[in-house]
């Protein structure tokens, strides 16, 4: 059966990004950002203040759906974004996870695969341990995929931080 994006809230599949570089830790404020449903979105932090600074409320019409899950914060001076405001999303199909580009220009990256670009979007099936690249092949903004689906889920290495995103 192909990929379609679902809903699901099956709480017994756990399924995280874990920071591997000091810009995604700054990113995710963190060292781990667990997936809490499916599909969980992942873009850009695009509400600054009036000198770009980041501001932590959000502010969106009241019984909406946020944009995104995950908010990803990139430094205000960065010389090229990395990270579109609405980058990729993670889902779970048939005990398989899949990542989704949504449209990127510079798409993402599975294990060395480039998954969308050019705004065409795509998808890759996500595996345990697999590395995600968001933007560029050469992105500083890099995490690994861990999941309790294919082996038993453990923690960051050299921590027991986790970051829980509502």
């Amino acid at each position: 059966m192909p990929f379609q994006p679902g809903h699901s809230e099956d709480v017994s599949i756990r399924a995280s990004l874990i920071a591997l570089t000091p810009e995604a830790v700054e990113a995710i404020q963190g060292e781990q950002a667990v997936c809490h449903r499916f599909p969980f979105r992942v873009g850009a932090e695009s509400r600054r203040g009036w000198q770009g600074l980041w501001t932590d409320a959000e502010r969106r019409v009241p019984h909406t759906e946020p944009l995104n899950h995950l908010y990803l914060r990139e430094p205000v001076h960065s010389r090229w974004p990395y990270i579109a405001r609405g980058h990729f999303l993670i889902d779970h199909q048939g005990g398989r996870f899949y990542l989704v580009d949504r449209g990127t220009e510079q798409g993402t990256w599975v294990s060395g695969q480039q998954v969308g670009g050019g705004y065409e979007g795509g998808h890759a099936t996500l595996r345990d341990q697999d590395v995600i690249a968001i933007g560029a092949e050469t992105s500083p903004y890099l995490f690994e995929f861990r999941t309790s689906a294919s082996v038993a889920w453990r923690p960051p290495r050299g921590t027991n931080q986790t970051l829980a995103l509502s």
